[in-house]
């Protein structure tokens, strides 16, 4: 088994997280004046301790509400900050340090606190509104590629092409991840763009005969805003495709990563659509597609907690395997699924997650150092062109894994 994505490799993109991505997204919310003097103290206690000291664990102090924490998701949590508490920042795999500090990010803001101002208040809703609503935001974006669409449809009557196109959309709407503001300002004029030759994978053609395949499609969702609105319109459109087709839109249970989506977010992106002309009858019909128990919102806390997709916990495991297809969306859900280990770049996909209980696909743009399934010299052509191509959000994957 090869050895986890480290921070501690100098110059390394989960090693620029740690030091300057984190301790960014910490003096952001430091510098907001809605958040209560007491909350961004403690935040910025947090900052202090990623940039200087030790990792403190905050069970010790937490008085658990019943109401909120299961008791398998307090031992997962207790189970990571019992083994790595006073290690340093650096000195702790990527994606636990990444899940630890959204974590802790939430205790300091008094998030899990009745008590406080701030009780199940999303510290970043300001920014995901903003991204949802702003001139070249989700909404706008939905506008665009409903036009696009229906361009299509005019010149042609196959399903398959457009199902397609609303697939591309979905994997470049994954570019716009408010944790990752770089790539975003760099992606925004050229997200609908066809960039067919910087797929590494493409898979688009199998994927969409598998979406209309069987009776249900799971999506495990990543950012709100723009690349979530490109969901719900590829969701749709696999609703439209029968009757009796279902689809489940898995949401993270706590705000986690920035912009990933909550089941109030995939809520109040709909409500956007119904509140915008040209986008009304399609929020209609998604809000009939939710009473009628075919467009399903599902939340767990496996999905913002710190361990990789080997761990699934029962429950979930029983959901998921009751689909025909799980497309999981974005670069933390793939590195999840790969126990974010520095896998060679030519290992299958398929031998690497021979765990999972169902058919997969990944709609993924690169935004940091692992890939597998890409051959030697693959690698080295796409680096001759791009040397930063592993994180820069500029390539993309659709793999679908039987």
């Amino acid at each position: 088994m090869p050895p986890y994505i480290s921070p501690a490799d100098p110059g390394s993109f989960a090693w620029r997280t740690i030091t300057e991505r984190i301790p960014g997204i910490l003096q952001t919310l430091i510098a907001q004046s809605s958040f209560p003097q007491k909350a961004r103290a403690r935040l910025q206690i947090l900052k202090d301790e990623i940039e200087n000291k030790q990792i403190t664990n905050p069970l010790e102090r937490w008085k658990f509400d019943s109401r909120i924490f299961n008791q398998q998701e307090i031992e997962s949590w207790r189970r990571v900050f019992t083994e790595y508490e006073e290690h340093s920042w650096l000195d702790v795999p990527w994606y636990f340090a990444e899940a630890m500090f959204y974590f802790k990010l939430l205790c300091a803001t008094g998030y899990y606190e009745p008590e406080t101002p701030m009780y199940l208040s999303d510290p970043f809703q300001q920014n995901k509104d903003e991204e949802l609503l702003n001139p070249e935001g989700g909404i706008q974006t939905a506008r665009e590629v409903m036009g696009i669409i229906n361009e299509k449809g005019r010149k042609t009557k196959a399903e398959e092409e457009i199902l397609c196109a609303l697939i591309h959309f979905s994997l470049w709407g994954n570019q716009i991840d408010l944790s990752n503001t770089d790539i975003v300002e760099r992606s925004r004029g050229n997200l609908l763009a066809s960039r067919q030759e910087n797929l590494l994978i493409d898979h688009s053609e199998k994927l969409q005969k598998k979406m209309i395949a069987g009776n249900q499609v799971d999506f495990v969702l990543d950012n709100s805003g723009t690349e979530l609105v490109c969901d719900l319109l590829l969701a749709a459109a696999i609703l439209r495709s029968g009757e009796k087709r279902r689809v489940v839109l898995h949401c993270k249970k706590a705000p986690f990563f920035v912009s990933d989506a909550m089941k109030k977010d995939v809520e109040k992106a709909i409500q956007a659509f119904c509140d915008e002309p040209v986008l009304s009858k399609l929020g209609q019909v998604l809000k009939e597609y939710i009473r009628q128990d075919r467009l399903i919102l599902k939340d767990h806390y496996f999905w913002n907690g710190p361990d990789h997709f080997t761990a699934l916990p029962g429950d979930l495991r029983r959901q998921l395997s009751r689909s025909n297809l799980v497309c999981f969306k974005g670069d933390a859900n793939y590195r999840r699924l790969l126990s974010d280990r520095k896998w060679r770049t030519g290992t299958n996909m398929e031998d690497i997650i021979e765990y999972f209980p169902t058919s997969s696909a990944v709609l993924r743009t690169l935004k940091s150092e692992i890939v597998v399934d890409i051959t030697k010299e693959q690698a080295k052509q796409v680096t001759a062109r791009d040397a930063r191509w592993l994180v820069n959000g500029k390539w993309g994957i659709i793999r679908v894994c039987p």
